[in-house]
């Protein structure tokens, strides 16, 4: 453990707002005895509340460091993406799934810092970012019809909308 350099007063009034405890220990229930994954990710919700409402700085260097691992996974599977992927116009295309990427504002700064800092390595010059609009069973049927040596008539266009374009460049 270490000190915290930012006041930790807001995000500690959140948790115990939202936990609706009265102190520390009362997030040992929550954290372990009675752990709801679907819970835990409402407080992420109501983190990210406070890091766009009130600029909190602790709230938006989490969300900062976490926009940083978000581009540590690209780095780490890099070198296993195809080329043509890498390359293609509007760069590499990721699908982006689940309630996280409704804080992009906050984790974007922390993923753009990164990509920038392992540019180099990771060959990877442009990202486009996508939710998809349709379920992901679609892509499910679309790959399983493509290995059977079939095809579905699919506009891959309408399946997805375009929230966040990068071209990186050395510094």
């Amino acid at each position: 453990m270490f000190p915290c350099s930012y006041d930790v007063t807001a995000v500690k009034d959140a948790i115990y707002k939202y936990y609706d405890i009265r102190d520390r220990s009362g997030l040992l229930d929550h954290l372990y005895t009675n752990f709801n994954k679907a819970k835990f990710s409402g407080l992420c919700k109501e983190l990210a509340r406070v890091g766009l409402e009130k600029k909190d700085p602790l709230c938006c260097e989490i969300f900062e460091e976490a926009g940083k691992i978000l581009a540590r996974h690209l780095y780490g599977i890099s070198n296993k993406i195809e080329k043509d992927l890498k390359e293609r116009e509007g760069g590499l295309p990721i699908v982006c799934v689940g309630s996280v990427f409704k804080s992009w504002d906050l984790l974007k700064p922390g993923f753009l810092k990164e990509m920038k800092s392992v540019l180099a390595e990771t060959n990877i010059h442009e990202v486009t970012l996508l939710r998809l609009n349709s379920e992901a069973s679609i892509g499910a049927a679309a790959l399983g019809a493509h290995a059977s040596g079939k095809a579905l008539p699919l506009d891959y266009a309408n399946n997805a909308t375009v929230f966040f374009h990068s071209v990186f460049t050395n510094p």
